[in-house]
């Protein structure tokens, strides 16, 4: 019997992995992303930062250069910072023992299995909670994996993997203070510090507050709170300092970089409205990239079972409510500007806000996975029949009207269908228990369908042919003319000039002393420095490119 048990576990364990990593394949597939076609994962700061950033790192790893400090990055770059912060992610680091033509392929597969990684978390996640896996596990860890934040940052492969690992780490936390083992949390808060530290950052403030919930949850008396947090602490300083040679640096990169807390903190400030905000959480929404508010959606499904999870007597009422506040409380922060900051390392971000908006669905996916097994194991009467399915409307309905009312989407019927859809089926669960097959295999299709539509919707909107990564004639010769015409021994600056705004482009076409960088790392007294040699810049940001040097300054340059 164990062992049957033991191998419907490893079947949903992969199965975890499967359904989110299958279904983005597919969606990549249809769009002609790399390997099936001319578009590509690599838009936005993937093509002009990362990607030109790992070729670097690439070419100076197999020429044996230093890897502390390179002149081939703009005008010099400190490379150990430029690692940690940018590429230290193991999927991406595997490129530089591959073939120049297939690491584009291999980074798209990459992107993939991040999201396979992040249903495979939130199972391993749920299954400290229920031991014995069903379905559902996979089920509502592929509504995680693939909401509409995780969607429109496929091209983040610096981020990615702290993100997907987010439900490992707490369910490392759930093991060490309930069951006293210690060995997964400290490891997985190390590995996802050092994918990203800066989503890292935003990990360990959210397992300080679950851990605070776990205080509350498990009843804990106050006298053994002390001991407690000395352990907590003690372990994520352990996994802090497992990775210390590699995010330090960067903090003292980053502290002195030109955009550096760039922004003025106002405690009166709220972003957008909050109709808006309720809004993004329908399917199907147009895509929000880099302004408030962030997008939210994954199912409709995971609206309608809040208010449901609440009246479950079976899971303790201490935990439904700090699962439900914790909720709220993200939400507020979303809305609201000093907690907004305050998630983000007391740090106004620059291009992509909210970054800790992931978090939503992920709270929204585990009260659903909790409620609908729970449905799944015990028999309801008629009234707490009626009372369950009245409440899963409320949510969904104010999320449409609100979706509706500001044009977060032009198709608000489509969602109504889906809650019409699951409406019937919990009601058939709960109404008929020997129904439970079609229950579930209802459950499964619809969401797998839901889900594959919602990521359909969002790559195909945000896809494009990255012109950083396409031959030009033009920018090749260019490129070839100041390699044949440079002299290491004089003083000089090159560049190739561009349509794009930004980029690393330079790295990729292998030029000399390029004067370009489009780094976050760029420290302010070196832009101040551009500023004075006439480079086009953009005061606090964190790019500065080739531009005809005038008379005067190439006369003082030699």
């Amino acid at each position: 019997m164990k062992k049957e048990k033991t191998n419907k576990n490893g079947l949903y364990y992969l199965l975890s992995f499967l359904f989110p990593f299958a279904i983005i394949l597919g969606v990549f597939a249809i769009n002609g992303l790399d390997l099936f076609g001319d578009q590509t994962v690599l838009i936005g700061d993937a093509g002009a930062q990362y990607y030109p950033f790992l070729m670097m790192l690439r070419q100076t790893v197999r020429e044996g250069g230093s890897l502390l400090y390179t002149w081939k990055a703009g005008l010099g770059i400190s490379l150990l910072p430029m690692i940690s912060y940018y590429i230290s992610s193991p999927l991406n680091l595997i490129s530089i023992l591959l073939p120049e033509g297939w690491i584009r392929v291999w980074l798209m597969l990459a992107v993939c299995i991040r999201y396979g990684i992040a249903g495979l978390s939130f199972t391993v996640m749920v299954r400290t909670i229920k031991p014995k896996l069903t379905v559902f596990a996979p089920l509502f860890g592929t509504v995680f994996a693939l909401c509409s934040w995780t969607l429109l940052s496929y091209w983040q492969i610096i981020w990615m993997d702290t993100v997907s690992l987010t439900p490992l780490v707490l369910a490392g936390l759930i093991r060490a203070v309930r069951d006293r083992d210690y060995r997964l949390y400290p490891i997985a808060l190390a590995v996802s510090l050092f994918c990203n530290f800066y989503i890292g950052f935003i990990t360990c403030m959210m397992t300080g507050f679950c851990w605070i919930g776990l205080m509350i949850v498990l009843r804990k008396p106050l006298r053994e709170i002390p001991k407690e947090a000395g352990r907590f602490i003690g372990l994520s300083v352990i996994s802090a300092a497992m990775c210390a040679l590699f995010f330090i640096p960067v903090l003292l990169e980053i502290s002195n970089a030109a955009r550096a807390n760039s922004g003025t903190l106002s405690f009166t400030r709220f972003y957008e409205s909050l109709p808006r905000l309720l809004g993004q959480f329908a399917s199907l929404i147009f895509p929000i990239v880099n302004n408030h508010p962030p997008s939210l959606a994954s199912s409709m499904l995971v609206l309608m079972l809040p208010l449901p999870f609440l009246t479950v007597k079976k899971i303790d009422l201490r935990e439904r409510i700090f699962c439900f506040a914790m909720t709220c409380f993200l939400l507020f922060s979303l809305w609201y500007e000093p907690l907004n900051i305050m998630w983000h390392g007391f740090h106004f971000p620059g291009g992509t806000v909210d970054r800790f908006a992931y978090l939503v669905p992920l709270m929204l996916a585990y009260m659903g996975w909790r409620y609908t097994e729970c449905l799944a194991e015990e028999k309801v009467s008629v009234r707490e029949l009626i009372v369950s399915l009245l409440l899963t409307l409320p949510l969904p309905v104010l999320v449409l009207i609100c979706a509706a009312k500001v044009g977060s989407t032009d198709i608000p019927l489509v969602s109504a269908l889906y809650v019409a859809l699951y409406l019937g089926l919990y009601g058939l669960r709960i109404a008929k228990p020997q129904k439970r097959g079609w229950f579930t295999a209802g459950l499964v299709l619809m969401v797998i369908g839901e889900v594959a539509l919602n990521s359909y919707s969002h790559v195909m909107r945000q896809s494009y042919t990255n012109p950083y990564l396409v031959k030009n004639e033009y920018i090749d010769a260019a490129a070839q003319k100041i390699k044949s015409e440079w002299d290491p021994m004089r003083v000089s600056r090159t560049g190739v000039a561009s349509l794009n705004s930004f980029g690393n482009f330079e790295l990729l076409l292998g030029v000399p002393c390029g004067s370009s960088s489009f780094n976050s790392l760029n420290k302010r007294d070196l832009q101040e420095m551009c500023i004075m040699l006439g480079f086009e810049h953009a005061h606090d940001s964190c790019y500065y490119k080739y531009h005809a040097a005038s008379p005067l300054i190439a006369q003082l340059l030699n």
